[in-house]
C-alpha cells in the first residue's frame, strides 16, 4: 500500500468524527421550563344567586411552585383536581349560583398571568355527596410569553362531582408553539478540521491523477 493510501485512510475517520460533532452541536436545542407559582394565583368564588345555605370557597390543591417540560407542539400535561371548591355549610343543604375567577401566575420562562372567568351551580346533599355544572367563558385560554411560547390552559367544566363538601376540577396545560430557550450558535471549528479537509481534498486530486496516468491494457 502506498503513503498516499495509508495518509488517506487515516485522515478520513477524523474527518468524519468531526463533522458528526458539529451538526450533533448545531442541532442541540432546549424548550423553556414552566413554572406555576400556586401561592402567588388564586381562585375566587362569590355568591351569585343563593338557593340554600350558600357559601363556597375556592383554593388550589397544590402550594408552592409547580415546574413542567414539553416534549413536542401540542403536547399536554394535565393538572389532576387542581382547583377545589369547598361548602362552607357541610352539614346541611347547600346550593346556590356561584361566580368564579382563576388567576394561574407563571414565573418562568417569564412572569405571565392567566386569568379564567366562570359560573357554577354548586350542590352538596350534607356533605356526603356534591355535585355541581361549572361553565367557563372560554373554552382554553392562551398565554403568550415574552420569551416565545404559547400555552393554552384548559379549565375542566361540565359536570361534577364528588364524595365530600367539596368538589375537584382540572386543568390541562397545552404546548401551542413552543420555542426553544437559546437559538443553536455556530459550533467553533476544530483547528484540525481545516488541515483535513485539504488532505482528504488532496488524495482525492492524486487519486484522479494517478488513474488518468496510467497505461492503457489491450
Amino acid at each position: 500500500m502506498s503513503k498516499v493510501n495509508k495518509l488517506s485512510r487515516s485522515v478520513q475517520p477524523l474527518a468524519v468524527s468531526a463533522l458528526m460533532l458539529l451538526g450533533s452541536q448545531a442541532n442541540a436545542a432546549a424548550y423553556p421550563t414552566f413554572t406555576v407559582d400556586f401561592d402567588q394565583s388564586s381562585v375566587s368564588v362569590t355568591t351569585a344567586g343563593c338557593i340554600s345555605n350558600c357559601g363556597v370557597t375556592g383554593s388550589f390543591t397544590q402550594t408552592g411552585e409547580q415546574s413542567v417540560q414539553f416534549d413536542y407542539n401540542w403536547d399536554q400535561i394535565v393538572l389532576d383536581d387542581i382547583l377545589r371548591f369547598d361548602f362552607l355549610n357541610a352539614s346541611a343543604f347547600s346550593s346556590g349560583l356561584y361566580d368564579i375567577v382563576v388567576n394561574l401566575v407563571f414565573t418562568s420562562p417569564d412572569a405571565e398571568t392567566s386569568s379564567s372567568l366562570g359560573s357554577g351551580i354548586l350542590t352538596t346533599f350534607y356533605g356526603a355527596v356534591s355535585v355541581g355544572l361549572v361553565v367557563w367563558d372560554s373554552v382554553v385560554k392562551v398565554i403568550n410569553f415574552d420569551q416565545g411560547s404559547t400555552l393554552l390552559a384548559k379549565l375542566e367544566g361540565g359536570s361534577q362531582f364528588g364524595f365530600g363538601p367539596y368538589i375537584e376540577t382540572d386543568i390541562t396545560l397545552i404546548a401551542k408553539d413552543l420555542v426553544a430557550m437559546n437559538a443553536p450558535s455556530p459550533a467553533p471549528v476544530p483547528p484540525a478540521l481545516p488541515v483535513m479537509l485539504l488532505a482528504l481534498g488532496g488524495m482525492a486530486v492524486i487519486g484522479r491523477r494517478r488513474k488518468s496516468n496510467r497505461p492503457e491494457t489491450a
